[in-house]
């Protein structure tokens, strides 16, 4: 503070340099300080999670000592970072180390310990959570504390709307004031847990609200309202599996039954409930009740020793679970079965439940003690200590009764609350039925006028439908006449053609043969060789002509099948120059082929030949005398392009063009040596290069020559079938 002061006597420009470096000294670390202690509190956070992870491995593990050392850590950081609800979870933590060794004090402690931790974190709903289980714990040995966590478990989960947390809380209070025969309060809440679990859909806390009505309307001797909850509580159960839930639903059955005074079918339903018990594997202490119910059926029908048998069963597993209530009860029931030569036992059964009974505050219990010890000694003649026990019973009963009378009032207040709970449940339902006739009205309306629209748009679709169908088909044949006028068209100029063209070359035929054959030996060997050239050209000629024509055929009627085989290109060129060696000699052409020997195709090979030997013997017919071809290959993009070259006429752009786009027959021209073709050659070679997804390239210049290439798929790992002849026979 003197610092301070002196700065501010100080003259102005120097004062202002001074304050500012000096709240530059005081704040820097200041926010520095808080900067790292973020860090830290982010890596202590990184540091929890990983610990708790590692704590839940090791307490399912059963390694409860390392689970300890674990949760110790945690705490530490907790601790130093001030994460409130850290802490609180530590406690958690701790008492679930404590259940797992049995240790219900110790368990029960740290639950207590972690609550003001997580209320101080504002973790409401972990400290809800926390005070449920406590009341869970001692619900059986302290009605009153355990009335009173369950409250404060509400009142935290009612902060935080949490309407399930609220249902359970309302059950719980509930079974509470009812084991306290508090059964007005008792019957508020599980009313306001049945609505809430009604509107929140939740069948399961709907049928354990149904349940614990059940045993309202059994006080008040509403046994047939009882039944009805109680099936509807078992069929929500049976729906959704609830095997624990629905084993205690048949118990109430019985116990209803039983208090009715129908031991039949009690008998029935605890024996179902034993029978269900074993074949689901249910925990053990369930079975307390169920042997101390048929003890009592049985005794009641006079068979003592299978009575006796029941109670035994009932006091065994009461003792290996600590359940003192159970305890008493199954002695008390033991100790009033006094048959010779077990008095002592029954004796010493009766004063050790009325000691229990005492101790748990169980009234009722000590009353029928009384009467039991008194009944005990006046059976056996000791009047002093049945008077004894009689003045004890009548003293108690008096008081007991008081309280009944009290309970009765309660009753009252009780049947005539149920009564307006019921009425107004009926009231609901009525309204609710209501509402649904209306709404169900609403909705046949709409329905009905949605069915008819939709009938009405069905008509006018289908009828729609119907229409472009008629004009879709109408157009159709359309295309399909003019494709048939074409290809008439096409059909009656190419007959015209092929016929003119074979008849020519028969006629050319039949002349040179004529001449040969009448004057033979005026010829020279020379004009000879001359004239039978002659003939083999035309006769050649027609043989190509007639192929073609004959593989086209086959090509209009789908006849052409492809099947793929691998080939030799070499081998496949060697062919087809083969079947034009007559007319490569004829005009001396030379034929070169640039391409690797050991090239494979994989194609149908017999369609891959007839293209070249088309192509091949296109390229002769324009080329002249002296002339070369080239056949090459080349591979790309997965693709194969073969190409066959001429050097003779060629074309201008616009024939090309013609070639490339006309889908149609067209007239061949003439050769350089006046040879003839119908055209066919060429619209083949289109046609079947579809068929193998090829497609054919031009490039051609007028005088330079042309080059016709076909680029077909490079065919991979296909499965390859043996070649099959598919055109027909060559004519030899």
């Amino acid at each position: 503070m003197k610092i301070i002061f002196y700065v501010f006597q100080l003259h102005s420009p120097l004062r202002i340099f001074l304050s500012v470096a000096l709240v530059t000294i005081l704040i820097f670390p200041l926010k520095a300080f808080a900067q790292s202690g973020v860090e830290n509190r982010k890596s202590d956070s990184l540091k929890i999670v990983r610990l708790n992870e590692l704590f839940e491995i090791q307490l399912k593990g059963n390694q409860l000592n390392s689970a300890r050392a674990t949760n110790d850590s945690i705490f530490t950081i907790a601790g130093r970072s001030d994460m409130y609800k850290s802490i609180g979870s530590c406690y958690f933590n701790y008492a679930l180390i404590e259940r797992a060794l049995k240790n219900t004090d110790g368990f029960l402690e740290n639950l207590k310990l972690s609550i003001p931790w997580y209320l101080k974190a504002g973790a409401n709903s972990s400290a809800s959570r926390a005070h449920t289980i406590i009341g869970q714990t001692i619900a059986n040995d302290d009605y009153a504390a355990a009335l009173e966590n369950f409250r404060a478990s509400l009142e935290l989960r009612q902060q935080t709307d949490d309407t399930l947390g609220i249902t359970n809380n309302l059950i719980n209070i509930g079974t509470m004031q009812y084991q306290m025969g508090r059964y007005s309060e008792a019957n508020t809440n599980f009313y306001q847990a049945l609505e809430l679990a009604s509107q929140s859909r939740n069948d399961k806390l709907k049928a354990y609200s149904l349940n614990n009505l059940s045993n309202i309307h059994n006080k008040l001797k509403n046994y047939e309202v009882s039944h009805d909850y109680l099936r509807q509580a078992l069929a929500i159960h049976q729906k959704t599996g609830n095997k624990k839930s629905e084993f205690h639903v048949i118990m109430n059955i019985g116990n209803t039954f039983y208090e009715q005074g129908n031991k039949t079918e009690a008998k029935k339903y605890f024996e179902q409930a034993l029978d269900f018990h074993k074949s689901n594997g249910l925990e053990e202490r369930s079975l307390i009740s169920i042997f101390n119910n048929l003890g009592l059926v049985v005794k009641s029908e006079g068979d003592t020793v299978r009575a006796i048998q029941y109670f035994n069963q009932a006091l065994g597993i009461s003792k290996a679970h600590s359940d003192k209530q159970g305890i008493t009860i199954a002695l008390s029931n033991l100790g009033q079965i006094t048959d010779k030569g077990n008095e002592a036992s029954s004796l010493s059964q009766l004063h050790e439940s009325l000691k229990e009974a005492k101790a748990l505050g169980l009234s009722k219990m000590v009353l029928n003690n009384y009467g039991s010890l008194r009944d005990f000694y006046s059976k056996k003649g000791d009047f002093k200590k049945a008077y004894e026990y009689a003045t004890k019973y009548q003293m108690l009963n008096d008081s007991i009764y008081d309280a009944e009378n009290a309970d009765r009032i309660i009753e009252l207040q009780t049947r005539y609350e149920t009564a307006e709970k019921e009425k107004q449940l009926v009231i609901a339902k009525k309204e609710k039925l209501e509402k649904d006739l209306e709404l169900n009205k609403a909705n046949v309306t709409k329905y009905g006028m949605i069915g008819i629209s939709a009938i009405l748009l069905l008509l006018l679709g289908s009828l729609y439908s119907r229409y472009l169908i008629k004009r879709r088909s109408q157009m159709q044949l359309a295309v399909i006449n003019e494709k048939l006028n074409e290809l008439n068209n096409t059909k009656d100029k190419l007959f015209s053609i092929v016929s003119h063209d074979l008849k020519n070359s028969m006629s050319g035929f039949s002349g040179i043969v004529n001449t040969l054959n009448s004057s033979y030996e005026k010829f020279s060997a020379d004009q000879v060789k001359y004239y039978v050239g002659e003939v083999s050209a035309s006769a050649n000629s027609m043989k190509g002509l007639l192929r073609n024509l004959l593989d086209w055929a086959r090509s209009q009627q789908n006849l052409i099948k492809v099947c793929p085989s691998q080939f030799s290109f070499a081998s496949l060129v060697s062919e087809c120059t083969q079947l034009i060696d007559q007319q490569l000699r004829r005009k001396n052409i030379e034929v070169v082929v640039a391409a690797a020997d050991d090239l494979m195709l994989v194609s149908d090979k017999n369609i891959v030949t007839t293209i070249v030997r088309n192509l091949l013997v296109n390229a002769v017919k324009y080329s002249h005398e002296g002339g070369r071809i080239d056949i090459t290959s080349n591979l790309a993009n997965q693709e194969i392009e073969i190409s066959v070259a001429d050097n003779g006429v060629g074309m201008d752009q616009q024939d090309v063009d013609f070639i490339m786009n006309s889908g149609t027959f067209m007239k061949s021209k003439p050769g350089v040596q006046g040879e003839k073709g119908a055209g066919l050659g060429l619209m083949l070679t289109k046609e079947l290069l579809e068929k193998i997804s090829g497609r054919l390239v031009v490039v051609s210049e007028k005088g330079k020559g042309s080059t016709f290439s076909i680029v077909i798929p490079l065919l991979q790992n296909i499965e390859i079938h043996d070649s099959e002849e598919v055109y027909a026979e060559e004519i030899r």
